[in-house]
């Protein structure tokens, strides 16, 4: 059985401990590894037999967000998935101004086989706006 992302959990106000950085690089490296991997497992009989295979999705979108903590986007999947996915998000703020006044953490709130929802909580965010989320899903 492939090693599983671990759950990480972050409220307003709580410190980024080493567990949490350790957790992170730790996802890192398990995503790392399921890309360099064989994306078809060949343990079918016959040459070229395949029994299961490996999905990965991924892609970036613009979440709305504001200071009350409601903004939020659903994203549906253009790939089938067989069980729900692993889902890592992360922020892409191309703008340096709105780093500073749009501190959200986006949180993978319901995640099915077909789609998740993604709402951004703000961490000290002093400004509403859009913020770009770039998200990977592998089961």
């Amino acid at each position: 059985m492939a090693e599983q992302l671990k759950p990480m959990s972050v409220n307003p106000g709580d410190p980024i401990t080493s567990e949490l950085v350790a957790n992170i690089v730790s996802n890192i490296n398990v995503i790392n590894s399921m890309s360099n991997s064989v994306v078809n497992n060949n343990t079918g009989s016959g040459e070229g037999a395949t029994s299961g295979q490996i999905v990965i999705e991924s892609g970036r979108l613009k979440v709305p967000c504001n200071t009350s903590g409601t903004g939020k986007a659903t994203v549906k999947f253009a790939k089938s998935f067989t069980s729900r996915p692993n889902i890592v998000c992360t922020i892409w703020q191309p703008s340096t101004a709105n780093f500073l006044k749009h501190k959200y953490s986006p949180v993978v709130t319901v995640a099915s086989s077909t789609e998740f929802t993604i709402q951004m909580l703000p961490i000290g965010a002093t400004a509403n706006g859009d913020v770009y989320v770039q998200w990977i899903a592998v089961a």
